[in-house]
């Protein structure tokens, strides 16, 4: 399986080499332009080269065709000829045995490489078989001007085959970007050619050289090459270059990525559960990507891992830990291994700490190898790396140092070090202590934020470990409380952490004592002073709520807030009716729930509410936030006022849900008689004034009135109806509403006994139907 991926990433790989090549398909082979016979003899004329012609023809040795080559040359130079005795061994290729040997002979010596010889050269490099590559080989290694001006001479003249050869040569780029600006407007020239294969041959070259996409049409490249000099050509081209780079690395990249896609796609459809493998292709395989998802497969297969398997994590885990701990791979692959590895802490924790020991580890890495620290065993190390970055907070991103806050939430528990636990709360500490001093000095905005921030991770890793994890944080709290004196949000985090930590049964007493004794006493009622003035209703509820978990609070301030509940009080209705503590209304009511202990306090507190206008929810929510028994409060409270508003104690006390202990008390059943009898009364007559008032009150207000009533207290309704009913049972609309409420609470409350009930008709009739539906209403429990 193996063999065949490589085999398919080695033909995706020369898929994208020819893909990425420039130059466009070579044209058919033609022919080089028809010349003469040859003769095994070199054809003498009488002239400068007749005796070193001779020894041209007479060579029948390696070294005596070098020696004539060089008589030749010798005898060109002399005369200032071209050595046209070579040009016709090129131009013939005959003798054979000469042909090839002036090749290699000029490959050898580069001084006598004649500037005659280059046309013929270009011709024959067209042509096919060794003497082609040799030829090419010569005109490339020739100077470059040289060379360009022999294309540049064979695309004007009237050879057109001669031509076809230096157009092709032309996409070699010869003489860099130069050379293929000097050889454009040659080639748009050919293009304007007769001879189509001449103009096709153009046409190729231009698009290879220039990267332009026209036709093949002369007059489009005749308008784009316009007016263009040297160096626009220069550019335009340079630029057509850099987009086909683009466009090919782009090409090569998505083959690429396809190859990958297929190997990692296999991995996870075959190898997803075999460790084995996995561990092999993390281990051997030549491509980071696939690497990369082994380490990922392989994190999936820890975290799956039953106890029974242990061996075989630790297997996992040893693998993952080799390529963690090579520093020569890729950092991207070290990253993927050391977030396989935090799945198994406690096993991999060796290994992370080892990574950590290492210089140079990057940021990045870092951060994955502190994210893989979720065991208590790592709290003392994680007080090392604490310790460091405080000590650099002032020159760090603090990335790497807001990451460890958040790790140690993970961490640090009552099963850690005790001696780590401590060093770490010391780190908490001081990196607010740091902080602290910081939000005191005049900073750039950008800085303040991060300072501020800083210590709102530190402030919520505080009161998570005091209400998660039930630690004893009270040696933080000086730190904490000196943040909550600051001017910047952090405040609300400390306030936060302080209220949390209180919690803690090991750490309450010793926090009670620091809050209220100096210095930190003076320093909370100061927050509250300044709140005050401030008017900071959000920063006000926070302290007021650390007032509440001490259970305590200076008595001018419960004065204060007590006679500022009342003005809430009297100026508008609390519509959350509940126990929430996220308004100042809401957390005055639950620190006086607090703080008040007698009946008395309770009682003082519930007549000023209920003496105003809009107090009853603010009633029912200090009721329920009493942390004790209420109902001897209850009852003194809202006993006298059951004569005069039945209706408004009951609703109160149907807030409340009381307890079944609270019911069962002999105060609540007598107050609970009390109250149902007051209901029973108010509401008999309330029904009497409606059937009896006719004009007096409309239809629609008696049933609001009274659906209420009948939908809180059914059983009182029921008997209080049916009693004024039967003595009331003249036809009227009041009637009817009074009725048609009766029959409804009936069904819905005793399905499938009531459905036949038909109360309608003049008095006699009425009571007639009402009378015989006693004897049920008496069964099911109701007095009538």
């Amino acid at each position: 399986m193996q063999g065949s991926l490589r085999l398919r990433m080695i033909l995706l790989l020369s898929l994208s080499l020819v893909l990425s090549a420039c130059a466009g398909p070579m044209p058919a082979q033609v022919p080089v332009a028809a010349e003469p016979i040859p003769r095994n003899e070199i054809q003498a004329d009488p002239d400068a080269f007749a005796e070193s012609t001779k020894l041209l023809t007479d060579a029948s040795t390696k070294e005596a065709r070098r020696d004539a080559f060089k008589a030749v040359l010798e005898c060109a130079r002399e005369v200032k000829q071209d050595p046209r005795p070579l040009v016709d061994v090129l131009k013939n290729k005959q003798p054979q045995a000469t042909f090839v040997e002036l090749l290699l002979y000029l490959k050898d010596n580069e001084t006598e490489r004649h500037k005659a010889f280059l046309p013929t050269l270009i011709v024959i490099a067209y042509d096919t078989g060794d003497s082609a590559a040799s030829a090419k080989e010569l005109v490339l290694a020739y100077k470059a001007d040289d060379a360009i001006d022999a294309l540049i001479g064979l695309l004007k003249g009237k050879d057109s085959r001669s031509g076809v050869a230096a157009a092709t040569l032309c996409r070699e780029h010869i003489g860099g970007l130069g050379g293929l600006a000097r050889m454009v407007e040659p080639l748009v020239g050919a293009m304007e050619s007769d001879d189509t294969e001449l103009k096709a041959a153009a046409h190729r070259s231009l698009k290879n050289i220039t990267k332009q996409n026209f036709d093949a049409d002369a007059a489009l490249w005749r308008n784009w090459l316009k007016g263009k000099s040297t160096d626009q050509l220069k550019e335009d081209i340079f630029a057509g270059w850099m987009k086909a780079k683009k466009d090919r690395d782009k090409e090569f990249e998505t083959l690429q990525q396809e190859l990958l896609k297929v190997l990692i796609d296999r991995m996870r459809k075959d190898d997803r559960k075999d460790a084995a493998r996995l561990i092999e292709h993390l281990s051997k395989s030549p491509y980071v990507p696939v690497r990369e998802e082994a380490a990922t497969l392989i994190g999936e297969l820890l975290a799956a891992a039953k106890d029974a398997e242990l061996e075989a994590a630790k297997t996992m885990v040893a693998a993952l830990g080799v390529q963690l701990l090579q520093v020569e791979n890729v950092e991207s692959l070290r990253i993927a291994c050391a977030r396989a590895l935090a799945v198994r802490p406690v096993l991999s924790f060796e290994t992370v700490a080892r990574c950590l020991d290492v210089n140079g580890n990057s940021p990045a890495l870092k951060l994955e190898l502190v994210r893989a620290l979720k065991t208590p065993v790592a709290t003392a190390r994680l007080a090392i790396l604490l310790t460091e970055e405080i000590d650099r907070v002032e020159t760090a991103s603090n990335l790497l140092l807001r990451e460890l806050i958040t790790q140690a939430q993970s961490i640090v528990s009552n099963e850690s070090d005790a001696t780590a636990r401590h060093d770490v709360l010391a780190q908490f500490s001081r990196l607010l202590e740091k902080v602290e001093a910081k939000l005191k000095q005049e900073l750039p905005a950008p800085e303040l934020a991060r300072y501020n921030e800083l210590a709102k991770d530190a402030c919520k890793g505080l009161a998570f470990f005091a209400r998660i994890q039930q630690i004893n944080v009270a040696d933080c709290v000086p730190a904490l409380m000196a943040i909550a004196a600051s001017r910047d949000g952090a405040a609300a985090s400390a306030i936060t952490a302080v209220r949390e930590a209180l919690s803690v049964a090991t750490s309450r007493e010793i926090i009670f004592t620091m809050l209220t004794t100096e210095p930190l006493s003076t320093r909370q009622r100061g927050l509250y002073d300044r709140y005050t003035n401030e008017n900071n209703e959000a920063m006000l509820v926070l302290v007021i709520g650390l007032y509440e978990a001490l259970g305590v609070a200076p008595d001018d301030l419960v004065a204060s807030l007590t006679a500022r509940l009342v003005e809430f009080a009297k100026a508008s209705a609390d519509t959350l009716g509940d126990a929430t503590r996220q308004t100042l209304r809401g957390a005055i009511r639950a620190l006086l729930a607090r703080i008040h202990k007698t009946v008395e306090e309770r009682k003082a507190l519930v007549d000023s509410l209920m003496d105003a206008a809009f107090g009853d929810n603010d009633v029912i929510a200090y009721f329920r936030l009493a942390p004790n028994s209420r109902i001897d409060a209850l009852v003194a409270s809202l006993q006298p006022r059951i004569a005069s508003a039945p209706g408004r104690v009951a609703d109160i006390v149907r807030a409340l849900t009381l307890s079944a202990e609270e019911s069962a008390t002999e105060a609540c059943k007598k107050f609970s008689g009390e109250l149902q009898d007051s209901l029973r009364t108010e509401y008999e007559k309330r029904i009497e004034r409606g059937l009896k008032g006719g004009e007096a009150e409309t239809a629609e207000a008696l049933k609001a009135d009274l659906t209420k009533f009948a939908d809180a207290e059914r059983k009182l309704f029921v008997e209080a109806a049916v009693k004024e009913l039967l003595a009331n049972a003249a036809a009227s609309a009041n009637r009817d509403v009074v009725t048609t409420l009766l029959v409804e609470r009936l069904k819905a409350a005793h399905p499938g006994k009531y459905e036949q009930a038909k109360l309608e008709g003049e008095a006699e009739a009425f009571k007639a139907a009402l009378q015989a539906i006693v004897p049920q209403l008496k069964q099911d429990g109701y007095k009538a």
